[in-house]
């Protein structure tokens, strides 16, 4: 399977994932999964400049990720697959493509979300979100770079309420 990695972080393509989980993952292939950005084409092209040359970049709506990926597309490439929020996340694995392990990488502490990390902000819509991947058998761990140790959001499942 070409996803080696499908990470929630609400900045999308940045330095974190440039500089540590691109070589880490030895990535040759960024998947930008966002409805927005992928209307936008001045964000698509300030993405491209950041990105290597070596590195193959693809910015497409949710749907149209989750079908390319489930497609199989990229079989002989190593895909790193990014996302803004734990909604879209659903959504793209209600949609398609299998994988085992998700990353949450950096989520805002907006209105109504409680900080459950440094990086991390989680409110019960997200929450439940991530309980029904996590019931497909999904890992799922909170790591802003791979040099972190991870934290198991199951930990969190037994601290939070979910109606």
């Amino acid at each position: 399977m070409p996803l080696i990695l499908v990470r929630v972080d609400c900045r999308l393509l940045h330095g974190q994932i440039l500089e540590a989980w691109v070589p880490f993952t030895q990535a040759e292939c960024v998947v930008v999964a966002n409805d927005e950005v992928a209307q936008d084409s001045l964000q698509k092209a300030i993405m491209q400049l950041a990105v290597p040359p070596s590195i193959e970049l693809a910015v497409m709506t949710v749907q149209e990720a989750a079908d390319t990926l489930k497609d199989r597309a990229w079989t002989d490439k190593r895909v790193i697959c990014l996302l803004a929020n734990c909604q879209d996340t659903l959504s793209f694995f209600r949609a398609g493509p299998r994988f085992d392990k998700l990353n949450l990488g950096n989520l805002d502490c907006t209105s109504g979300k409680k900080q459950v990390t440094s990086s991390v902000s989680l409110d019960e819509t997200d929450l439940k979100c991530l309980k029904e991947i996590s019931d497909q058998g999904v890992h799922i761990e909170i790591r802003t770079v791979p040099q972190h140790p991870p934290r198991i959001i199951k930990d969190l499942f037994r601290f939070c309420r979910l109606s």
